[in-house]
């Protein structure tokens, strides 16, 4: 008796009642280890984007599934080593949408994406799924290309390459990237923020005073008119001009080329 699949709306509804009466009976136990919830079934608010949600796969994890896995149908190993290939597809950008689910109380998770078809890009996009469990063991895989039934095409592939590249670039976070990351040093609470000219970086032993003078702020008053006229004086006649002089009008006509002086 065929294990009966949870049903909500989604694309691709109705999709198990299109497979071989051999090829369905395999699909319900697949999906028993996610608590028989169809994939196909699962509302699309039910889903999750977050990257945090998906399970550990690696590249082992593919390796091991697509060649070392063996196949409900033969029992043999899959030997699928041109699927290890389809890391390609996702570097093509053939991957969309990957999103993850897990029942709740469930160890197991599926992940699904829509993937563009190797042959024809402007057809509808096929979707693969797989179910990992929570170390990233791949435990079965299916799609709707018209491989999908063998558990390995290479759209399954590149859904397992993109989820391995979310979980590589996760790794790969630097400390500053996560929230709340840097933790207060020991004996700084209390401390206050303070602008740059009122923090002392020359006394940072406990318990040493700072010299009165170094508290004090120094104003530097605005110059006047004249202390700016002498300075401009100065700085023209220094050898190397300033080009602050091309902006005064006073000064700005030396520094224009002999073209410019004719055309006027």
């Amino acid at each position: 008796m065929e294990p009966k699949a949870k049903r909500a709306k989604h694309n691709e509804e109705g999709y198990t009642d299109t497979l071989p009466p051999e090829a369905k009976q395999r699909y319900f136990e697949k999906i028993v280890d996610i608590d028989g919830v169809d994939p196909y079934d699962i509302p699309k608010r039910s889903w999750s984007a977050d990257p945090e949600d998906l399970p550990e796969v690696d590249y082992i994890c593919i390796v091991n599934y697509f060649v070392f896995a063996k196949s409900a149908n033969t029992k043999d190993e899959f030997r699928a080593y041109k699927s290890l290939k389809s890391y390609k597809a996702f570097q093509a950008g053939w991957v969309r949408d990957v999103v993850s689910y897990r029942p709740d109380g469930c160890q197991n998770t599926v992940v699904s994406a829509k993937v563009l078809r190797s042959q024809v890009l402007n057809e509808k996009p096929v979707s693969p799924w797989f179910i990992a469990s929570a170390d990233g063991t791949i435990v079965s895989a299916h799609c709707t290309c018209l491989e999908g039934l063998g558990e390995t095409c290479t759209h399954v592939g590149a859904l397992t390459f993109a989820v391995d590249a979310f979980n590589s670039a996760r790794e790969k976070t630097t400390c500053t990237d996560e929230k709340a990351y840097w933790k207060v040093p020991e004996g700084a609470e209390g401390v206050s923020p303070k602008p740059a000219y009122a923090i002392d970086f020359g006394f940072a032993r406990s318990g040493a005073t700072v010299p009165a003078a170094m508290q004090e702020r120094v104003v530097v008053p605005e110059p006047t008119e004249a202390e700016l006229t002498e300075l401009f004086q100065q700085l023209n006649s220094c050898k190397v001009k300033a080009r602050i002089l091309k902006m005064l009008p006073q000064y700005c006509d030396q520094y224009k080329t002999e073209d410019e002086t004719t055309n006027h």
